[in-house]
């Protein structure tokens, strides 16, 4: 009898994906680094940085708060370590300490870094082209002075449509990149994140933030790379119960059942990370010898637990079954995403999070 779900992380297979990546590449001085802000999305941030490290040789980390960047230094001892989010009062021991650069994203925060000087490393910038979120305006960069400008070891931008590779803002952005950039005479460029990669040789500049591709998602579909996927996750099978014509399930009675038929209550819920808009197209998985049987959900999704029709899996399966998946080979992240209404990088930082999670770690 088990009651807590399971998540499978699959390191080996997160570096095949930065690898294969990498080997992608055009230019050979472009350099791949690895974002792994908000835990590696949730999947351990010490385990996918130590990995890419070690057995990589990925030398460049991006994350997002200087307490993670300390995590990482434990771990990456001689990478460079980019803060996403740059330096605020709350983190800047982590600079002093971890020799971390941060990514400078407003006149206040460059203010703010030169009036604290935590470390000598030069900070990077970032700049607005077209996302209208963190970075400097056109304004603001015209009012730099020569010497500020020059204390900058990275221009950095980021994509707003480069998921959708047709789209006219990718140009836009390029271009509005490549028009800004040269303020700035002694820094890298870096432009892109996984989807920009994919959009070719242009907008790949020195270094490339692979991120969503690290972790199993395929933003850009049919590319010509797949990225693999590397989490399972699987849930323990509490119960199995008939039902009847005119029986209701779950919260707010929202299914009602029409046929007699089986349910399978299942130990997962909102409360590990599965959303309530999974209900009503999502689905659970019951395998046997590589056979997958799609169980359908039916009726809300609740903290612990929710339900699903097992009328049409084969009774030797259902009732050997201790176990059921949600994300597997056959069903990733992106497709769970799919029938929950969102995307995979927030179905994987979801999951992710889950502390009630089983987890284990394969190399």
């Amino acid at each position: 009898m088990f009651v807590r779900p399971r998540l499978d992380i699959d390191l080996h297979r997160i570096l095949e994906n930065y690898l294969s990546f990498s080997k992608a590449k055009k230019n050979p001085n472009t350099q791949m680094a690895a974002v792994v802000k908000d835990n590696a999305y949730g999947l351990g941030d010490q385990e996918v940085a130590a990995t890419l490290y070690h057995r990589g040789a990925c030398r460049v980390f991006f994350v997002a708060h200087g307490f993670e960047g300390h995590r990482v230094r434990a771990v990456a001892p001689l990478a460079d370590i980019y803060v996403l989010q740059g330096p605020g009062e709350e983190d800047i021991k982590c600079f002093a300490e971890d020799n971390l650069i941060p990514v400078i994203a407003s006149p206040a925060q460059l203010a703010f870094w030169n009036r604290e000087k935590p470390n000598h490393r030069k900070p990077a910038i970032q700049i607005e082209t077209g996302l209208n979120r963190l970075g400097f305006r056109v304004s603001d960069i015209a009012a730099l002075s020569d010497a500020e400008r020059n204390q900058f070891g990275l221009v950095l931008s980021h994509l707003a449509c480069a998921d959708e590779p047709n789209h006219a803002m990718n140009q836009r952005q390029l271009d509005m990149f490549r028009q800004l950039a040269p303020s700035f005479p002694q820094a890298k460029l870096s432009l892109s994140a996984s989807d920009g990669f994919m959009l070719g040789d242009d907008y790949q500049f020195d270094i490339v933030r692979l991120g969503a591709v690290l972790y199993g998602l395929n933003p850009v579909p049919g590319f010509p790379i797949k990225s693999r996927n590397v989490i399972r996750v699987t849930a323990p099978v509490l119960q199995i119960a008939d039902v009847y014509p005119g029986d209701c399930i779950g919260y707010g009675a929202d299914h009602v059942v029409n046929k007699s038929g089986k349910i399978a209550i299942i130990s997962i819920g909102y409360g590990d990370g599965v959303f309530r808009s999974f209900y009503p197209k999502g689905k659970v998985w019951f395998e046997s010898d590589r056979q997958l049987f799609a169980a359908p959900m039916c009726g809300r999704v609740s903290m612990d637990n929710l339900i699903c029709d097992v009328s049409q899996v084969p009774d030797n399966i259902l009732y050997h079954s201790r176990f059921v998946s949600l994300i597997n080979d056959a069903y990733t992240a992106d497709d769970f995403g799919v029938d929950a209404g969102t995307i995979g990088y927030e179905v994987i930082s979801a999951l992710g999070h889950g502390t009630r999670f089983i987890r284990t770690y394969s190399s």
